[in-house]
């Protein structure tokens, strides 16, 4: 099992995964449900509890980690100006920022939220949030995208000189990771590996089979498994197989990206399916694979012991229906922060549009 820190490095979050993660904090130290907003321009209310007197305790989050303190202040105000012309002033208004803050920051930020902010302890900043998490270690483990880049497994992979591929793999899964957007296919495939210890990523070019299998494999790393990516073929994971030990096999592509022919060598089919077998009866192992959904259905038509085997019945497939109109938007917003080009202004915009496009999918 492994153990949750006390600081937390927020870079993989996304304005909206900032605020996700705000609301499931506040609603476990308070036990209640925060409410996330889906309606534009949020009016100073990014998160809401309704009490039963119809009175709101309201959260202001602002994921500003790497902004100046003038520039949060600038934004402070702004709320407060939103909060001034409300009709429905909150009862309890708390403002929550990623960046660190003195008690001398605290201090100007509650002159700029007045008279909303009674109290500088209503203010809430990185190390805030950090202590709350280590109570609630609950809701760390929720957000994956919380937890994942200080994992201690990944951290010593990537500092492992001599272990050349893992270390690559581990950093293209770090590098991808504040660009993907959890999903229920990343639920639905964790679960499938969890049960049947196989899981096959099948869908169109471009859906994010990868990357999905990146991160499976990378909570599979933390979990205390060794990583092993097949490059060539099937018969790198027979050699290295070792029944006693907690092994995560990853197989990208593992059918070709063009026609099937010749692709695999003579008997593969066989070696594949025994390998699936092995692992999925050993209990101690993982295997992962991701491939194109045409080419396994050619896999079908030209192996015989691939539609003998009903492989079918432990295939994971991922279809582009499985990413609502939600998550899409979700991925194309945290693709365009991430590239660095985008002004405050403009991912301002983006959120925006981000909270209409929640706003239409409900």
């Amino acid at each position: 099992m492994r153990e949750f820190s006390l600081v937390h490095s927020y870079e993989a979050l996304s304005d909206h995964d900032f605020e996700l993660l705000i609301g499931d904090l506040f609603g476990a130290v308070e036990a209640v449900r925060y409410e996330a907003f889906a309606r534009g321009a949020d009016l100073g209310e990014d998160l809401r509890h309704e009490r039963e007197d119809g009175s709101s305790d309201v959260l202001q989050c602002k994921h500003y980690l790497n902004s100046s303190l003038s520039q949060l202040r600038a934004a402070a105000r702004a709320e407060a100006r939103k909060l001034a012309i409300s009709k429905h002033p909150p009862a309890a208004y708390r403002f929550v920022t990623s960046r660190r803050l003195t008690a001398a920051n605290k201090r100007a930020l509650k002159t700029d939220l007045a008279p909303f902010i009674r109290r500088q302890s209503d203010i809430w900043a990185k190390d805030d949030i950090d202590m709350a998490l280590g109570r609630h270690p609950e809701v760390e483990k929720r957000h994956i995208k919380l937890w994942l880049p200080s994992s201690p497994r990944l951290t010593a992979i990537v500092n492992a000189g001599p272990q050349a591929r893992s270390r690559a793999l581990v950093e293209e899964i770090l590098y991808a990771l504040p660009r993907w957007v959890p999903s229920r296919a990343f639920v639905e495939a964790r679960d499938i590996l969890k049960r049947e210890h196989v899981c096959i990523i099948a869908g169109a070019p471009g859906i994010g089979k990868t990357t999905l299998a990146k991160m499976l494999l990378a909570q599979a790393i933390d979990d205390g498994y060794e990583a092993i990516q097949i490059s060539a073929d099937v018969e790198e994971a027979w050699k290295v197989l070792d029944p006693g030990l907690r092994q995560a096999f990853y197989y990208d592509d593992f059918l070709g990206r063009a026609a099937l022919i010749d692709r695999l060598g003579k008997n593969e089919e066989d070696r594949l399916l025994a390998l699936m077998r092995r692992i999925a009866l050993g209990r101690t192992s993982l295997f992962i694979l991701t491939t194109r959904e045409y080419i396994l259905r050619q896999a079908y038509q030209l192996y015989e012991q691939l539609s003998l085997e009903g492989s079918a019945q432990r295939r994971f497939l991922l279809q582009l229906q499985h990413y609502s109109r939600l998550d899409r938007a979700r991925i194309f917003y945290n693709h365009a922060t991430c590239s660095g080009q985008l002004s405050l202004e403009a991912r301002r915009a983006g959120r925006v549009n981000l909270r209409e496009t929640a706003e239409f999918c409900i």
